[in-house]
């Protein structure tokens, strides 16, 4: 279907294209597989249905978007014109129980397949369907008797040839295209429907503009789909329930709306351990209330109170201790030491320091020069002096031995060493008050701790807390003040003096409240945290749903705001302008011309009127009737065949076209008429036409003949072992052209000749066959003259005046009949017969009769 707009030739497909490649990515889904499939599965539904999700901001992107294909109608974007026939089709896998060495061949002109049903002739229109231009894309099973089956695609390979005269070979695999292969148009049963859309007030739809009712069914099923999704989010707050008493956790929940901060809702709902404990203490609490009197309650908080007062002290002096400026303190006096130490070594190193040595001077060595002095001084006072032995080798010393001797033990006594001595005294002096500290505030089983846990649990965690903290940094001051860290602790030590003084006026206010004879106001007090603390654990229990239930408030919002969005109207105008550009130009006039070669009957007139995305109303019958109410079903057939011809024939890039038994339904008058037609077709392209149907095949020959169209012939039968998909290359049962003489009886002849064994009796048995067919034409056109002629209603009369009847002829006919069917297989034979196989000098026998009787039958009468 094509028009001229502004100067340039568009197609329906070029329009739809075009529209197509504008639209959301959710319409340009639909539209492409609308006019690739002629409509949409669920499946692909459920796709077009999360595309548009995800386009209106109701969902995310999964990893398995389905992807949108690139073209709308997946044929060329450009017009193209260039030779293009299908020269066969072979390889077949996975496709129905045809045998994977199939094949089909095509001719130039017209090719006709014949074949009864259940013989496979429709698996490979199907391939052609699933590779080229078809508006129904039926499903190809494989084989499903056979269990040891791969799995995988359906996948076939086509030749072609581009007017080169070289073919090219094309790997098929079922959902891929080859873009040159749309330019091949397909026709069957399927498509009919497709065609004439009877669902439709019309009853009939021209071609690719099913379409626009097809995205309207789709969008009114996305609508159905998102009503569906709206209901099932759509539910009462019903948490409100599940929170008893009263808090400001269940005002929140009370009030929850799309406007609710999740996150906020979020941190209100932690609850663990330690909310968990201070619950149980409140429990304990609320008991000591109840079962106690105010001056006992009153005793126990005063107690407190003085023991909340020292262990404020207490802190407040560790943090000190422990403290910044304690650290620097400690700091300045290991800086000293190291200062003595140095000088120290700097003065004496000289006297005593040795290169081979390098431990000279250290604590080790100290040590042994202490004890060294200890030993020779408890020998004698003035020791050592030359002559005295070694106190280690006994060896008599020298003066410069002696000497060196005396020089380390005065190495001992030098000030600087003393003072460095005395420093490393005082910071030993300074761990040891470090370790004295006392940080153990609430011991384990002492009596504040107890009572403290009865009235403020939480103070008892914030100061067992703070001990662990001093404890840790004491041991670090003192790793670094015994060089075993490498620094202090940068921070400082931080009390709890805020939470303690607070702690301690909440005590303090208890006590007045208890002097009032107040006991309600304090266990009202402890029921309300008691209450909030319930409440918190209830909404950490349900946050996830909660949370899913705000999300679903939001969603719900901006659903109902898509859902007002979610029109047809884009489609009805789209649909609309198409049909003045399209309709009322060339295809109205066109569309006439091929219904009158097809002898359908046109509705007289188009309407057009939108509503509800349908747009096209038109071929109205007069009286305003449907067609589809008056049409009968071999009618709407032809309509339909015409409108397919009528797209064809208005695209320029359509190089040929494929027809699965067209002529179902039909009458023999109509199809003659349709085989006339189709064999015009062929001299313009290619025509491949797929039947079962013996009549329509004889038309079809003889209508090819009339207009010298080539001729290609194949028979799809069952093989021996019952498998489909067995093709006779160049055989049809209508082909009476090569069965007027026993020429092919004598080609099998041949053959049977050259053969042995069972091959022989095959070629034997073929060579009758195919003279009992000779027989039949020769009864048709020599006896009878073509009086009658097979498969055709018409009878020539005039042709009875050349008959010249013999009834000799007649029983040798008949007589011949009997021996011929003798030899052919699957025929019972007469116990006179059998015995025997058939032999080549029978054949031969037989074909010289025949040649006789058609001989003496071509007489005429004078």
């Amino acid at each position: 279907m094509t028009a001229v707009a502004g100067g340039t030739t568009i197609s329906i497909w070029d329009a739809l294209d075009g529209w197509g490649k504008s639209l959301p990515d959710w319409q340009k889904y639909t539209v492409a597989y609308a006019v690739r499939d002629g409509g949409l599965s669920g499946e692909r539904i459920d796709e077009a249905y999360a595309l548009y999700l995800v386009g209106v901001g109701l969902g995310t992107a999964p990893d398995n978007l389905p992807l949108i294909p690139a073209s709308i109608t997946g044929r060329p974007d450009s017009a193209d014109t260039s030779p293009l026939s299908l020269e066969g089709i072979k390889n077949p896998v996975r496709i129905n129980a045809i045998p994977t060495t199939s094949e089909l061949k095509f001719g130039e002109g017209l090719t006709i397949i014949y074949g009864h049903n259940g013989a496979g002739k429709s698996g490979f229109a199907r391939m052609l369907a699933s590779a080229c231009f078809s508006r129904s894309k039926q499903e190809i099973l494989p084989n499903v008797y056979d269990s040891s089956a791969t799995s995988g695609p359906a996948r076939f390979d086509i030749d072609i040839s581009r007017g080169q005269g070289e073919v090219e070979t094309l790997s098929v695999e079922v959902g891929n295209e080859h873009t040159v292969l749309r330019r091949v148009s397909v026709f069957d049963s399927a498509i009919a429907r497709v065609h004439l859309a009877e669902e439709t007030p019309l009853g009939f739809q021209p071609v690719g503009f099913d379409v626009f009712d097809e995205v309207v069914r789709v969008i009114d099923e996305i609508g159905m789909r998102l009503d569906a999704d709206i209901a099932k989010r759509r539910a009462p707050n019903k948490f409100v329930n599940m929170f008893l008493g009263t808090s400001a956790i269940k005002a929140q929940v009370e009030g929850l709306s799309k406007e609710t901060d999740t996150d906020g809702l979020r941190k209100l709902a932690v609850y663990g351990e330690a909310e968990s404990v201070r619950l149980s203490e409140i429990d304990g609490q609320i008991a000591d209330l109840r079962s106690k009197s105010p001056a006992d309650l009153i005793a126990q908080r005063e107690a407190a109170k003085r023991d909340v007062a020292a262990l404020e002290s207490r802190i407040k002096r560790i943090a000190q201790e422990l403290g910044e400026n304690a650290c620097t303190a400690f700091k300045q006096r290991l800086e000293q030491l190291k200062l003595k130490i140095a000088a120290a070594m700097a003065a004496s190193l000289g006297k005593i320091g040795n290169a081979q040595l390098s431990r000279t001077g250290d604590a080790e060595w100290e040590r042994f020069a202490k004890s060294a002095r200890t030993f020779g001084r408890a020998e004698k006072d003035n020791y050592p002096v030359a002559g005295d032995p070694c106190l280690l080798c006994h060896r008599p010393l020298d003066e410069p031995s002696a000497s060196l001797i005396r020089r380390f033990w005065s190495f001992l006594d030098d000030e600087s060493r003393l003072a460095a001595e005395e420093a490393n005294t005082a910071l030993n002096g300074v761990i040891e008050a470090l370790n004295a500290i006392d940080l153990d505030l609430l011991p384990k089983e002492g009596r504040v701790r107890a009572d403290l846990l009865k009235l403020t649990p939480a103070l008892v965690r914030a100061i067992d807390e703070f001990v662990a903290r001093a404890t840790a940094r004491r041991a670090h001051i003192i790793a670094y003040l015994e060089r075993s860290a490498e620094a202090l602790p940068e921070d400082d030590l931080v009390g709890i003096g805020g939470d303690i003084c607070s702690w301690r006026q909440n005590i303090e206010a208890e006590i007045v409240q208890l002097q009032g004879n107040s006991v309600e106001a304090a266990l009202a007090a402890r029921m309300a945290e008691h209450v909030e603390l319930r409440h918190k654990q209830v909404l950490s229990q349900n946050i996830e749903e909660i949370c899913t239930f705000i999300g679903d408030l939001k969603w719900l919002e901006k659903a109902l705001t898509a859902k007002r969005s979610l029109t047809t109207r884009f489609v009805t105008d789209k649909q609309k302008e198409l049909f003045q550009i399209l309709i009322e130009g060339k295809y109205k006039d066109r569309l006439k011309v091929e219904c009158h070669e097809v002898s359908a009957a046109l509705p007289v007139e188009f309407k057009a009127r939108g509503r509800g995305g349908q747009t096209l109303r038109g071929l109205q019958m007069q009286g305003g009737r449907r067609p589809h109410e008056i049409l009968s079903e071999g009618e709407q057939r032809a309509v339909a065949l015409a409108d397919f011809l009528t797209e064809v024939n208005l695209n320029p890039t359509s190089a040929g076209i494929v027809l699965d038994d067209p002529v179902t339904s039909l009458d023999h008058k109509r199809k003659k008429k349709i085989a006339g037609r189709l064999s015009r077709e062929a001299k313009v392209r290619q025509v491949i036409v797929f039947t079962h149907d013996l009549v329509f095949m004889s038309n079809l020959l003889d209508a090819a003949k009339a207009n010298g169209i080539e001729i290609t012939t194949h028979w799809v039968d069952r093989g021996e072992d019952g498998a489909p998909g067995h093709v006779m290359h160049d055989e049809c049962p209508a082909n009476s052209d090569v069965y007027k003489t026993p020429h092919r009886a004598k080609e099998f002849l041949a053959k049977a000749r050259k053969s042995i064994g069972r091959t022989r009796v095959d070629h034997v048995r073929a060579g009758a066959s195919t003279l009992r067919n000779t027989l039949e034409e020769i009864i048709i056109r020599d006896v009878l003259k073509g009086t009658v002629k097979r498969w055709d209603e018409q009878v020539r009369i005039g042709n009875l005046k050349e008959i010249d009847w013999s009834n000799e002829i007649a029983d040798e006919i008949c007589k011949l009949q009997d021996d011929i069917s003798r030899l052919i297989d699957a025929h019972s034979t007469s116990d006179e017969f059998g015995g025997g196989m058939p032999e080549p000098d029978e054949l031969e026998q037989l074909i010289t009769r025949v040649e006789a009787v058609q001989a003496g039958a071509k007489k005429k009468r004078k």
